[in-house]
């Protein structure tokens, strides 16, 4: 008898305590190369299409990202500069924003452009690269993101919470029925 109230106590307790420090569930990840190869070099007025499948409609975050393994800086009168490119949304037209290249990943976040991704819908996205300023050549390129998704507690914290219910509400019955004798 006391043996149960241990056990019941014990599973109980690291069931109520494991449901409620639930670590977040880890958010979905969207990751997408372009339908079609990227061009491998771009110098000044080229350009180039990079079209990637929808993604999910819960998609919380968005960024485009080029690995860049050789670059040209262009020479101005204030010196060198870094290569630059415009880039735009070809679906709808809209510029949306200029950036200088590095060597290595970069990270473009389109997070301002969210809802244009969204409501791609099954066309996908197309994002136009045209450059202005020096010369890259990208060996890659990913649209990714993640989505918000809730915290959802593991199967086996579930189960944990409902042995320990169960086993609560099995002593409670039984001290119930031995006080009624």
């Amino acid at each position: 008898m006391k043996v149960i109230k241990f056990f019941s106590c014990i599973i109980g307790i690291s069931a109520l305590l494991t449901f409620l420090a639930v670590a977040p569930a880890e958010a979905l990840s969207y990751n997408s190369t372009p339908l079609v190869s990227p061009a491998s070099t771009m110098k000044i007025d080229d350009y180039a299409l990079f079209s990637f499948t929808a993604p999910p409609i819960n998609f919380t975050s968005a960024n485009l990202k080029l690995n860049v393994i050789s670059m040209t800086n262009a020479v101005t009168g204030l010196g060198a500069t870094p290569p630059r490119g415009q880039l735009y949304d070809d679906t709808t037209g809209n510029y949306l924003f200029s950036t200088d290249f590095h060597l290595g990943l970069n990270t473009l976040s389109l997070d301002s452009i969210l809802g244009e991704l969204r409501s791609s819908g099954s066309a996908g996205v197309n994002l136009f690269l045209w450059m202005d300023r020096g010369s890259i050549t990208i060996d890659s390129v990913i649209l990714s993101g993640a989505d918000g998704a809730a915290p959802v507690p593991e199967p086996s914290s579930v189960i944990l919470l409902g042995a320990g219910l169960l086993l609560g509400a099995l002593y409670i019955r039984k001290t119930r029925k031995n006080a009624l004798i």
